[in-house]
């Protein structure tokens, strides 16, 4: 009998084109993931660094506010 025509050929060339497709689809469930979670840490980086830079500028702002307060009140205790 010619192997083309056998069902036992179509039925493994079946199996192993499922058997590709299940090994894909895993691969690709995975690289994914990690796709999104890559993401989701730059985002949490870049959110930490632009919290940081608005921190320090309070910060600055606040110390200069209390320089003048405390240089204002130098000058009211010296006059």
């Amino acid at each position: 009998m010619i192997p083309l025509l056998s069902p036992w050929f179509w039925l493994v060339v079946l199996l192993g084109a499922l058997t590709l497709l299940g090994i894909g689809y895993q691969h690709g469930h995975e690289n994914g993931k990690n796709g999104c979670l890559a993401d989701q840490a730059s985002t949490l980086e870049a959110a930490i660094k632009q919290a940081q830079t608005e921190a320090i500028a309070q910060t600055r702002a606040e110390l200069q506010v209390s320089r003048e307060f405390e240089a204002t009140r130098e000058q009211v205790r010296t006059v």
